[in-house]
C-alpha cells in the first residue's frame, strides 16, 4: 500500500511538472524591445528581470512581418491574455483556412546597437552589463497589436528604435516622411527572444562588446561571454 502511495505522488508530480512546463516563458509581463534585463531559467520558466534599456542618439532599424498563429503561439497569447485579465480577442481552428496573424518586430541593424552599446552614452550601462553575464537584451518580439497599429505597423515605409526626448525607448513609424510615435510599454507582446553578449578589449585595454549572440551561439575567436575572463586571459599571458 505503502509503495502504491508513493507511485501515486510521483505520477502526480511529473503530471504537474508537465503542465507547468508548456506555460508561456513570457510570463505575465513579456519585456518590450530593446530591453536590457537579466534572464533566468528553470525548470519550469524562463523570466525576464528588466533592468534598463540602451540610449540611442541614432535611430536603429527594425523589421515587421506578419506570421500565422500556430497552437504554440496561440497557446502563449492566451496565456498572457488570461494573465492580463482579459480574453483573446481572436478564435484559432486547426484547419486548412485562414489563420489569424501576429507581427513579430525585430532589430534588423545589430552592428549599429553594439555601436550604440559601446558609445558614451551608455557607459554606465555597458559597465553594468561587465557584472553578469546573464544580462540580455531583446531584440525581438511577438505581438498582436489592435488594428489601428496593425495597419500602421505594416503599413510603414520604416520602423527604428530611437531615445525620445525624455529618455525613453520609443518605437517609430515612418511613412511618406511622417514620423508616428508607437508607445512600446502599451504593446502586448506576449513571446520574445534575446541576445547576449561577447566581451573584447579595445587596443587601449578597455572592455567592449564585440558581439550580440543568441544563447547557443558560440563567440567569434578572441571574445568571451563572461568579460572578467578577459583578466584572467591577461593575466595567463604575463605569467
Amino acid at each position: 500500500m505503502r509503495i502504491y502511495s508513493v507511485l501515486l505522488s510521483l505520477m502526480v508530480l511529473v503530471c504537474s511538472c508537465a503542465s507547468l512546463k508548456d506555460i508561456n516563458p513570457s510570463g505575465q509581463h513579456a519585456p518590450s524591445l530593446g530591453a536590457i534585463g537579466n534572464q533566468s531559467q528553470s525548470l519550469l520558466h524562463t523570466s525576464f528581470q528588466r533592468i534598463g534599456h540602451p540610449s540611442l542618439e541614432h535611430p536603429i532599424a527594425v523589421s515587421v512581418r506578419e506570421v500565422p498563429f500556430t497552437k504554440s503561439s496561440f497557446k502563449k497569447y492566451t496565456v498572457f491574455k488570461k494573465n492580463s485579465g482579459s480574453v483573446p480577442e481572436i478564435q484559432f481552428t486547426d484547419s486548412l483556412g485562414t489563420k489569424a496573424n501576429y507581427l513579430c518586430l525585430e532589430i534588423m541593424d545589430q552592428i549599429a546597437l553594439r555601436d550604440a552599446l559601446n558609445g558614451k552614452e551608455n557607459s554606465n550601462v555597458l559597465s553594468y552589463l561587465e557584472k553578469d553575464d546573464a544580462y540580455r537584451l531583446v531584440y525581438k518580439v511577438a505581438l498582436f497589436p489592435n488594428l489601428e497599429e496593425y495597419r500602421l505597423l505594416i503599413q510603414s515605409d520604416r520602423l527604428f528604435l530611437k531615445t525620445d526626448r525624455n529618455g525613453i525607448l520609443t518605437l517609430m513609424a515612418r511613412n511618406r516622411n511622417l514620423d508616428k510615435e508607437i508607445n512600446l510599454s502599451r504593446m502586448e507582446i506576449f513571446d520574445y527572444n534575446c541576445l547576449g553578449f561577447c566581451w573584447g578589449e579595445t587596443q587601449y585595454g578597455k572592455k567592449q562588446i564585440e558581439a550580440l549572440v543568441q544563447d547557443g551561439d558560440a563567440c567569434p575567436k578572441h571574445t568571451q561571454r563572461k568579460a572578467y575572463k578577459l583578466d584572467e586571459t591577461k593575466s595567463y599571458l604575463k605569467l
